[in-house]
C-alpha cells in the first residue's frame, strides 16, 4: 500500500523538516 507508506514518510518528514511541509504547502 503505498498511500498508507507515502502518510507515515510525510509524517516523520514533517517532524524532522517541517519547513519542507510548510513550502509544499505554500506551493501547491
Amino acid at each position: 500500500m503505498p498511500f498508507c507508506s507515502g502518510k507515515i514518510h510525510h509524517l516523520q518528514r514533517q517532524q524532522q523538516e517541517p519547513a519542507v511541509f510548510t513550502d509544499e504547502q505554500a506551493g501547491s
